[in-house]
This record gives C-alpha cells, sequence and structure tokens, in this order.
C-alpha cells in the first residue's frame, strides 16, 4: 500500500498507530468506542508494513482501514528499505521474529537507527532508549501521519489505550479550532499531567505536582468558584438572581496555548461571565509561572498534515539533538522542545488521564459527567488484567474499559467475528 495513498473517503480522520499485536485489543475497543458515541469519521491505523498477517486480518474483518506510515526512529531514514531481518530488537517494536510481512521486521528500522546515527549523536543505540519504558520506542512513528499533506486535512491522533466516552468531533471543527501553521498553531493537545503519583525515578526532577498545569487550573478554578460567588451575593442583593446567566464549566473549557499568549481553545457553548472574570482578575498563569503550561501529553494530537513541518521532525530526529536524555517521553519530548509556544492548548476532558482522577493528584477537577476520552497511563493497561484483578476494583476507568470491551465483544459474537483473537498472542 503506498504510504501517500488516501485510505478512507472522508479527509477528516481518527488515527492510531499499532506496531505489534500486544495493542491490539486497545485499538479494537478504541474503535468500537468511537463508533458507540456516534463519531461521523473513520477510525485508521496506522503500519510501518510490518504488522503479523493475523493482526491485520483482525483489523481488516472489522472494518478498521489501514495507512502505511514511514517509521520514524532517531537517526533513522524515514523510509528504511526493507532487508534480511537482523537479530530481534530489545523493545517492543517487533511482536516476534516469526511474523513477517514485507520480507522484514521493524526489528531493522530500529537497527538502522542506531547504525545510520553519525555526529556526537552517538547515544542512539536501541538499548540505550527508554530501558525503563520500551513501549516509547515506538512512538515517534505516529508522527508519520503528518507526511501525508494533500490526502487528509485533518487528522486527530489517538493512543491505543484511550477510551471514548462521549462524542468529541468538534475536534474536527475547523470554525471552532483553526490550526494554521504561519500562525503558529502547528497542532493543538491536552497539557501533561507532571505530578508523578507513582513517584519513577527515571521521571525528570522537575515532574511535581506544584510544576503541573493542571494544579494551576485547579487554583484558577478555586478562585473562579469564589468570585462567582461574590457576584453572586450581588446579585441577590440587587433582586436578580442566578436566571439566565452562563456558568462557567468545571472541565475548564478554556486552557491557554502552549506558550504565555491568552489565545485559548474555547468551546461554542463556553461564555465568559465578565462580573466573575472581573473579580476573579485575568492574570492566567503562563509557562513563565508553571512550567508544566509549556508541556503537552501526545496521547491525543489535532493536527493538519504537512510536508514542512514533518520535515522539520525528520531533520530534527537527525540531529545531535535527538538524544535519549533531551527526549525522556519519545514523540510528547519532542513536540513540547521543536513547537514550543506554537500548539494550541484543549481542555482537560479530551485527554484525562486516569492517574488524574485519584485522590492525591486532581480529583476536584476531575469530572465523571464531562470526561470525554480516557487514557489509560502507565501499566498494566485495561486488557492486561485479569477478570478476578478488574472483579476487585472500584468502579472507575479500568472497569469502564472492561463494560465497553465485553460490549464489543458480544456485538462481535452477534457478526461471527472476532475468533481469530483466540489465536493471536496478544501479550
Amino acid at each position: 500500500m503506498s504510504t501517500r495513498a488516501r485510505a478512507v473517503d472522508s479527509d477528516k480522520i481518527w488515527a492510531c498507530l499499532i506496531t505489534n499485536a500486544s495493542y491490539l485489543p486497545g485499538l479494537l475497543t478504541l474503535n468500537f468506542s468511537l463508533r458507540r458515541v456516534g463519531s461521523k469519521y473513520p477510525l485508521v491505523a496506522l503500519h510501518t508494513g510490518f504488522l503479523p498477517d493475523e493482526t491485520l486480518d483482525a483489523l481488516q474483518r472489522r472494518d478498521i482501514p489501514l495507512q502505511q506510515v514511514p517509521f520514524l526512529f532517531p537517526g533513522s531514514s524515514p523510509e528504511p528499505e526493507p532487508s534480511s531481518p537482523p537479530p530481534d530488537f530489545d523493545g517492543i517494536i517487533s511482536s516476534s521474529s516469526s511474523s513477517q510481512t514485507n520480507g522484514t521486521t521493524a526489528t531493522h528500522h530500529a537497527k538502522q537507527a542506531s547504525s545510520s546515527s553519525s555526529g556526537s549523536n552517538t547515544s542512539n543505540t536501541t538499548k540505550g532508549w527508554y530501558a525503563n519504558d520500551p513501549r516509547f520506542r515506538d512512538c515517534f512513528t505516529k508522527l508519520s501521519v503528518l507526511s501525508l499533506e494533500g490526502s487528509y486535512a485533518r487528522v486527530v491522533l489517538l493512543d491505543a489505550d484511550m477510551l471514548v466516552l462521549r462524542n468529541m468531533d468538534e475536534l474536527f471543527d475547523s470554525n471552532t479550532l483553526e490550526l494554521d501553521e504561519n500562525r503558529k498553531r502547528v497542532f493543538a493537545a491536552v497539557h501533561a499531567c507532571t505530578c508523578n503519583p507513582l513517584r519513577l525515578k527515571h521521571y525528570p526532577r522537575d515532574w511535581v505536582k506544584e510544576n503541573c498545569a493542571f494544579t494551576a487550573l485547579e487554583k484558577e478554578m478555586e478562585r473562579w468558584r469564589g468570585a462567582e460567588n461574590k457576584v453572586d451575593k450581588k446579585l441577590e442583593r440587587e433582586g436578580k438572581g442566578k436566571q439566565g446567566q452562563q456558568q462557567q464549566n468545571d472541565s475548564g473549557l478554556e486552557l491557554q496555548r502552549g506558550d504565555n499568549s491568552n489565545d485559548t481553545y474555547t468551546s461554542d457553548d463556553d461564555d465568559d461571565d465578565d462580573d466573575a472574570a472581573a473579580a476573579a482578575g485575568d492574570d492566567i498563569p503562563s509557562q513563565n509561572d508553571v512550567p508544566g503550561m509549556g508541556m503537552l501529553n501526545s496521547g491525543l494530537l489535532v493536527l493538519r498534515p504537512n510536508k514542512a513541518v514533518y520535515k522539520s521532525i525528520v531533520d530534527y530526529l537527525r540531529s545531535d539533538r535527538a538524544t535519549a536524555p533531551n527526549l525522556p517521553f519519545a514523540e510528547q519530548s519532542l513536540l513540547g522542545e521543536l513547537f514550543r509556544g506554537q500548539w494550541v492548548a484543549l481542555p482537560w476532558v479530551y485527554n484525562g488521564l486516569k492517574t488524574m482522577r485519584w485522590k492525591e493528584v486532581h480529583v476536584g477537577l476531575w469530572s465523571d459527567q464531562e470526561v470525554k476520552n480516557i487514557h489509560f497511563i502507565l501499566t498494566p493497561k485495561p486488557w492486561e488484567l485479569n477478570k478476578k484483578e478488574v472483579d476487585a476494583l472500584e468502579d472507575g476507568p479500568d472497569r469502564w474499559w472492561w463494560e465497553v470491551d465485553a460490549e464489543r465483544r458480544r456485538w462481535e459474537a452477534e457478526r461471527r467475528i472476532g475468533r481469530e483473537l483466540n489465536r493471536i498472542n496478544c501479550s
């Protein structure tokens, strides 16, 4: 399949990268969740041409379109030629040495990444990259979708470990969310949560709660609520009451751009209350005040394919700057560094990290009734849990995933599809 051909009739797509069978259950349930909420846009599975036949068949049997994209990794060529497979890569890019298509595995790509490095970029050996999080080694390839200029007008990239609970087709509306590279609006994303609640030692030292964008947002919400209370009391004294007022949504539907400007993404139904804004003040925290305001989570990205942007990414990956210490979170770090101040911040509801719901993280911001898309960061993933482990859980994201997954399996059983998963090793 050509890496430039459009996989579907629509020029607006959801897209999800899959590089091996271990994330297949996640992608299938993600796709089902999009259909379940009535999205009018198709999900396209991105791959590099080296998925096992059984995995490809599982996608095709569910009418999930496939789009081949170039493999990306620091130091590598974006479109390497197939060759005989080398010894297994120590990451997760290839699912097995015996499951091959097109004469090789993605192992070749990762090996080329280390062998083609030049200059001082000598740390680019496969074993030196993401020893604590080997799944990150695949993530750069997500950005290959930017090479598909002319095929798609807008792409919303989703990670396979996500579950869509509410329709969010508004992300495709260019009138609501305009992207313009010339105006430094290259893509849109949700801020990263830098709280590091598990205290993972390999995370950057500045990933602490006080530096988190959502901590700042929670404080702003508290100030806003206090200002609303003052306005309410004033209106009560004047006999006007609350009728007809447009209330600020607790999901924080207005967030800052990925720099310290005040150019924000705001939903169509969100409206400022001038009196409350005046009472609260308009000094929105900037990156200078809160480091996390400049950090993003790349689990959901709204972008417009652009060859110039793609070239800048490839050039960066082939430069001396593309080292493991400089890119601790793979493509997420790359985007934050290369396009600093050039991205639009979306409300958290579009990429609700499951850890944000934890009491010690951002439970004051989280709302089960408002979150549109849950991101199952860290491990284990929901599909890696067994039924006994899930039954022991309280009501929450992992249980929700299993409920939607069970609904998917029932839907497939009625149509006599899905049995091939029993033959695929998803571990």
